[in-house]
């Protein structure tokens, strides 16, 4: 029976994987079959479950304290089907801190290239914060990949031949936006909260002149909210700065150091942004 040839678009969870806290109880949901079998641990874990869904569970059974890793990959996440969003509604609304997840946009039966990436890229014809675009293919099979930013990152993109990789005979492209680090929780909020890999792949990267990618991919960018870490500078103005402040001010009667200082970081703010909007102060 000959495949069909209509172009078909679709997205989904390929991967994820995160950790439950050793002071936070482990319950699963309904959706998880609990009929588990021991598999070997993966590395700094010394215990391993797998279930029949594919599902794999890792602890340490003398450091409680580093809780219990749990990954879900592509082919258990196809095995929860339509299960899929209530479990991964269940990670972010229990808390649990995520390490990584995969989201991708698949795209079967149609010209749409990974080299032609390659191209955009080569010719400086993309919008993006990554500073590295790798490529891999091999010698061997017919596989192409582009990466945009590098896999050590906590956010970057591939593109590539999903058919070489499943050994199927017919056009399949996949486009895959991997969060990891401190970008892993807030993209699974962002992803169930628009429920749309497009718009988060293009808050990563634009193609302006490629047209078959801009009619498929192109979308409204969705940003990631994640909080700011606290950084040496940071950590040495809320505590020293902030306490010669205070001494300053309790050194007069009135407020006119303060006034003083508001307005010279009013001047300095908007040198830098030249956006007066943007804080009242």
């Amino acid at each position: 029976m000959p495949y069909p040839t209509a172009e078909k678009v679709s997205e989904r969870c390929d991967w994820i994987a995160f950790t439950v806290p050793f002071y936070k109880d482990l319950i699963w949901p309904d959706m998880i079959i609990p009929n588990w079998k021991e598999i070997r641990p993966i590395r700094n874990y010394n215990k391993g479950l797998e279930n029949t869904q594919g599902v794999k569970l890792f602890w340490h059974d003398t450091r409680p304290q580093q809780g219990k890793h749990i990954i879900m990959s592509g082919s258990t996440l196809t095995r929860l089907g339509e299960n899929t969003y209530g479990v991964l509604s269940w990670i972010r609304d229990a808390g649990f801190h995520v390490s990584r997840i995969d989201l991708c946009v698949d795209v079967i039966h149609s010209n749409l290239n990974p080299r032609n990436a390659s191209f955009h890229l080569e010719k400086g014809q993309y919008k993006s914060h990554a500073r590295s675009a790798p490529r891999w293919a091999d010698s061997l099979q017919s596989g192409y990949t582009q990466y945009i930013g590098k896999k050590s990152s906590e956010t970057y993109i591939r593109i590539y031949d999903k058919a070489s990789e499943m050994g199927v005979s017919f056009n399949w492209i996949r486009a895959e936006i991997v969060y990891q680090g401190d970008r892993a929780t807030p993209a699974l909020h962002a992803y169930l909260l628009h429920n749309n890999v497009r718009s988060l792949i293009s808050s990563f990267v634009t193609f302006p002149k490629w047209r078959k990618w801009n009619a498929i991919i192109q979308s409204q960018p969705v940003k990631l909210f994640v909080a700011p870490k606290e950084t040496s500078t940071r950590a040495w103005l809320m505590g020293q700065v902030a306490k010669s402040i205070a001494k300053e001010m309790a050194m007069e009667d009135s407020h006119e150091f303060w006034l003083n200082l508001v307005q010279r970081i009013r001047e300095e703010y908007f040198t830098i942004t030249k956006e007066e909007d943007r804080i009242e102060f």
